[in-house]
């Protein structure tokens, strides 16, 4: 989420160009009041639970049982302030004109700082349970577009197979699929698997198609071809939502 502040106007606007100002206008309210006439933070709006680890599904909506914060902005990078272009100054000077700039605010936070070392960073990452860091060489530059080695992305990820209930064309097909508990197909997600229709024809060669949906819950995908789950299909992903469902998924194969 990028926010951009021009005087008392603020936006929020997400890396696909849209517009979140409305929907969080309490955090548009916080960073307007931010010591700079004019700010460009590139940031992440999240919701924290007690153990401060950021929660994706508290984001979407609340949890009664859970105890957690209300959604505040957290800023990874600065790109402008107090009239400065910053993009071409190290990231150690950007973080400094950063925390500067939030310290002492309500709603605004700098990234946190994990260990000094990638290993011992990886070791916190995996104690507090968090989905993963990015290391950032303190000399880069700010720049958008392509990929750099200055800047590192290590996430959690999790390796599981799930039985395959149907299948559908968006986009290219994707594989709905589910898990057995207590002798139910719970829908796990629909996960894209950049193939094309040779994909369905096999399926449906194989004699695995059915006329309804294997899943004990109403699935609301249309268009779907219902398959007699048999077929395992081998997924990563970085935690099951509470609403039981795969996050960041990436398809390994089926069998």
């Amino acid at each position: 989420m990028i926010a951009y502040k021009r005087g008392a106007d603020v936006q929020l606007v997400s890396r696909r160009g849209l517009d979140h100002t409305a929907r969080f206008s309490a955090l548009a309210k916080a960073i307007a009041a931010l010591p700079s006439v004019d700010l460009i933070l590139d940031g992440e709006v999240g919701v924290f639970d007690e153990g401060l680890v950021s929660r994706f599904d508290l984001l979407m909506g609340p949890d009664p049982d859970v105890v957690a914060t209300p959604p505040v902005y957290v800023a990874f990078d600065l790109l402008h302030a107090h009239g400065d272009d910053l993009r071409a100054k190290p990231l150690s000077a950007r973080r400094d004109v950063l925390e500067d700039l939030v310290e002492d605010r309500e709603g605004v936070f700098a990234v946190r700082r994990l260990e000094g070392t990638g290993q011992e960073a990886w070791a916190e990452v995996q104690r507090r349970g968090l989905e993963g860091y990015v290391g950032k060489d303190p000399a880069s530059t700010y720049r958008t577009g392509g990929r750099t080695r200055q800047w590192l992305t290590s996430k959690v990820r999790r390796e599981g197979e799930f039985l395959v209930g149907g299948v559908v064309e968006r986009t290219g097909w994707s594989l709905l699929v589910g898990s057995v508990v207590a002798d139910h197909l719970i829908y796990r997600g629909l996960i894209h698997v950049g193939v094309g229709h040779k994909l369905a024809d096999a399926l449906k060669a194989n004699g695995l198609v059915r006329p309804t949906s294997p899943f004990s819950e109403k699935i609301s995908e249309r268009r779907v071809t219902w398959l007699e789950p048999r077929l395992t299909a081998s997924i990563t992903y970085t935690e099951i939502l509470p609403q039981d469902r795969l996050r960041a998924c990436v398809f390994r194969g089926v069998r």
